[in-house]
């Protein structure tokens, strides 16, 4: 009814889940479809990814974190003088 309603010309199931009716027909058509139509196009598409080696990738981490350290280590010790060669310097007052 429906789909005289709509107008649809090609083939349509009429199915019950509850009594299985119609339902081994269209699990077979679909199946049927799968195995005559497989997928070309996803294989196509799929391209052959770079590999990249864990030892590039390791080193590369290394350096970029090593980095990032030496640039916050850059102003430990600005208010370094050379008077500060000795040591702690102390001042005592009275």
């Amino acid at each position: 009814a429906i789909a005289e309603a709509l107008g649809w010309e090609e083939k349509f199931y009429l199915i019950s889940a509850a009594s299985q009716q119609g339902v081994k027909e269209l699990c077979w058509d679909v199946m049927t479809f799968i195995i005559e139509n497989p997928i070309v196009q996803a294989e196509e598409e799929q391209k052959p990814e770079k590999v990249e080696f864990m030892w590039d990738d390791y080193h590369r981490q290394q350096l970029e974190e090593a980095e990032a350290e030496a640039e916050d280590d850059e102003d430990w010790d600005d208010d370094w003088d050379e008077d500060d060669e000795e040591g702690v310097e102390f001042i005592y007052k009275r």
